[in-house]
């Protein structure tokens, strides 16, 4: 018999999960974790991210195994995992910001300023025009990766998508362009 086949949960396993068994529970972890994993992992940044998926979906798994109908375990747990990374990743872009000096921040492409000393507000106007100045003169991939996903709110997925790349690629992409806006704001602060 084939192996790959010897590992397929059967329907009573299925059954005992429902029913709260946790030793089914791990059957089916064991089963089909590494499957769900490689999936997460092709689409998250870094291999930690995807565990945290994969712990956080079997979370959610055993949380709601009592609404499961038994059928076709394996396409409910992708489903889940496919929720909780659109989840994750929905909390990730609210977060996500691009930093300057002094806790200067942009946002969706918009300065988030306060209102207050005119002096600051001259400071911050020239940080952006060189914040500017840098994107446009360093161009190329690495920027435009930056630009498009932090600045744009674009997802890296439909980035690399549309590249024909994958997401990996993406991902260096944007931290080399975030590398090389750094070095170039550095300099022009000399």
């Amino acid at each position: 018999m084939n192996s790959a086949l010897q590992n397929i949960p059967d329907d009573a396993t299925v059954r005992r999960f429902i029913a709260g068994v946790r030793d089914a529970f791990d059957d089916l972890f064991r089963s089909f974790a590494p499957q769900v994993l490689s999936f997460l992992a092709a689409r998250t940044t870094t291999l930690q991210d995807a565990e945290d998926v994969l712990q956080s979906a079997f979370a959610q798994a055993w949380k709601k195994r009592e609404s499961f109908n038994g059928d076709h375990f394996k396409g409910w747990i992708f489903q889940i995992a496919k929720r909780q990374l659109i989840d994750q990743a929905r909390l990730a872009k609210r977060d996500d910001r691009v930093s300057l000096e002094d806790g200067h921040e942009i946002e969706d492409g918009h300065e988030i300023v306060e209102k207050g000393d005119p002096t600051e507000i001259v400071r911050r106007e020239e940080e952006l025009k060189s914040f500017a100045e840098c994107i446009k003169s360093a161009g190329g991939k690495f920027i435009e990766a930056v630009v498009r996903t932090q600045l744009k709110g674009e997802s890296p997925e439909d980035l690399a998508i549309e590249e024909g790349v994958a997401r990996a690629t993406i991902d260096t992409r944007i931290s080399r362009g975030k590398q090389q806006l750094r070095e170039c704001m550095e300099k022009k602060k000399k």
